[in-house]
Parts: structure tokens; C-alpha cells; sequence
């Protein structure tokens, strides 16, 4: 891939649409970008904030997004468009990215029934989405798929509850030991061994620059805060002056119009004064 040229701002490999106001939506992921890395963006997610910040419009959401190379971004998203929002920092990247390489994809799965009730994971697949997310273990058991339970299920049905387009939610009810829990996962190819390790790499130095900006955030530290927490700290202050002088601008106009209000009374009351001396000045007749 060619090096972009100076002054292009990195981003997320993210096609969005928005679809109301302070709403964008998820139409399309890179294959090979921060967004298909990071395991936490899917089709049809909105983003409803961006650096803590909420927006109006795609095109104020869309410059906080871009940014300088290697640098953070933190998106607040709801899944699906739906239920509670959460939090997803990224890296920005210089990329040219492609289509995943299948139309159909799953969660790189083995599973096995179990005892009538539910699905044994058997073994996560290298590379595959299961694996990269840390969620799901082997010897777990799954109760359910998005919201269905997968008791008496054939080996069909339960292969076409777990596939579907990438980049979609699969939502799994899952034991362990002696504990019910509820995730989300993404549906995707699994990665081969150089997409593997970049991959691997990614969420690494994400991982590592998050802590930094963690331990930057605290004045007293004994480490200072790196390039990527001034970069934010910029933006923000960029930001904020920006929304000051909007507000100046609008209390400049505001004062300009009682001005002339206040002119527009002046004049009419000089009118009144004349009009009274000149009728002071006719004789009454009775």
C-alpha cells in the first residue's frame, strides 16, 4: 500500500450513514481494518458519540473520527441500534481495505450436543472471531442463539443460526461452571496467519496506548502524558473554543439587534417630544 500523502487524516474503515439526528449507523466494514480488528463494530451498530461527545450531524461526527495516524478514537455505540450503549476505542490507520472474502461466514466454532440441553465447545477455531474476541471458552456451553434455545436442535438448524452475512451479531447465552452469561459476538472469516498477526498486533498496541492515556489523565503520575492524550486534548480544546465563538458570535448579533431596537425608540420618542411642542404652540379654540 502506498504511504498516504501529508496532511490526510487517518480513520476507522467504516462506511456510516446517518440515520437521525446524533445517529450514525454501521453500512459497511473493512476487511483488514481497525474496525474488523477491534471485534466490536458490526453492521446496523449507531454511534452516538464520539470522545465522550455527542453530535448532530455525520459531518461533525465524521471530523472528530478522522485523525492523525496511530492516534486513539473513542466511540460510543449501541448494538443494533438498540438497549444500552457502551464504549470502543480504536486506532486510526492509513489502509486501503477489501471485502471479506466470504459472503457467508461463522464464529469459528466446534461444537458437539450436550446432554439434550445445549452445545459443548468443542475447540475455537485459530483466526476465528470466537478466539479473537477472549469471550467464549472452550468447554463452555451454549444455551442459546440470539435469543432462541438450541436444546433438541439438528446439526443443520444450529449451523444456520450461527452463519450469516459478516460483520452481523450473533447474541449467545452461555454457561460457565455455575454461571449464565450473555454475549455478543461477530460473525466473520477466520483470519490466516499474516492477517492473524497483524490483527494480534493491532489490539496490542491498542491495548498499550490506552493504558498510557489512562495514567496521562492523572496529573500527579510520574509519566507524562503521550502524544496521543495532547492530540485529544487539542481536539477538545479546538472544539470547545469553536462552540465559544459561535456563542460570542451569536451574543455579538443579539446586542447589535437591541442596539438598534434601542436607536429605532430613541427616534420615535424625539418624534413625541416634537409632536408635543408644536401642538403646544396652537391656539385652543373653545
Amino acid at each position: 500500500v502506498k504511504p498516504m500523502p501529508d496532511g490526510v487524516k487517518a480513520g476507522i474503515g467504516a462506511a456510516l450513514l446517518q440515520v437521525d439526528v446524533g445517529r450514525l449507523s454501521i453500512t459497511n466494514v473493512g476487511w483488514g481494518s481497525p474496525s474488523h480488528f477491534s471485534g466490536s463494530l458490526a453492521l446496523n451498530d449507531h454511534i452516538v458519540a464520539v470522545n465522550g461527545e455527542p453530535f448532530r450531524h455525520v459531518e461533525q461526527a465524521t471530523k472528530r473520527i478522522l485523525g492523525e495516524e496511530g492516534s486513539l478514537v473513542e466511540l460510543t455505540i449501541v448494538k443494533g441500534g438498540g438497549g444500552p450503549s457502551e464504549r470502543v476505542v480504536l486506532l486510526r490507520k492509513h489502509s486501503q481495505y477489501s471485502e471479506c472474502p466470504d459472503s457467508i461466514a461463522g464464529l469459528g466454532l466446534v461444537l458437539a450436543p450436550f446432554d439434550g440441553k445445549g452445545l459443548r465447545v468443542l475447540k475455537l477455531l485459530q483466526g476465528g472471531p470466537a478466539q479473537l474476541s477472549g469471550k467464549l471458552r472452550q468447554d463452555d456451553y451454549i444455551l442459546a442463539i440470539d435469543q432462541e434455545g438450541v436444546s433438541g436442535s439438528s446439526v443443520e438448524e444450529i449451523a444456520n443460526m450461527v452463519k450469516g452475512p459478516p460483520f452481523t451479531r450473533v447474541d449467545l447465552e452461555v454457561a460457565r461452571d455455575d454461571r449464565i452469561l450473555h454475549m455478543s459476538l461477530i460473525r466473520n472469516s477466520p483470519l490466516e496467519e499474516e492477517m492473524l498477526q497483524k490483527a494480534l498486533q493491532y489490539k496490542q498496541h491498542v491495548q498499550e496506548l490506552a493504558q498510557h492515556a489512562t495514567k496521562g489523565k492523572t496529573l500527579l503520575g510520574s509519566s507524562a502524558p503521550p502524544k496521543e492524550v495532547y492530540r485529544s486534548l487539542l481536539q477538545e480544546m479546538e472544539e470547545l473554543s469553536a462552540k465559544l465563538r459561535e456563542k460570542q458570535e451569536e451574543s455579538n448579533r443579539s446586542f447589535e439587534m437591541l442596539e438598534a431596537e434601542a436607536e429605532t425608540l430613541s427616534n420615535e420618542l424625539a418624534a413625541l417630544k416634537g409632536l408635543r411642542a408644536t401642538l403646544g404652540t396652537i391656539p385652543s379654540t373653545l
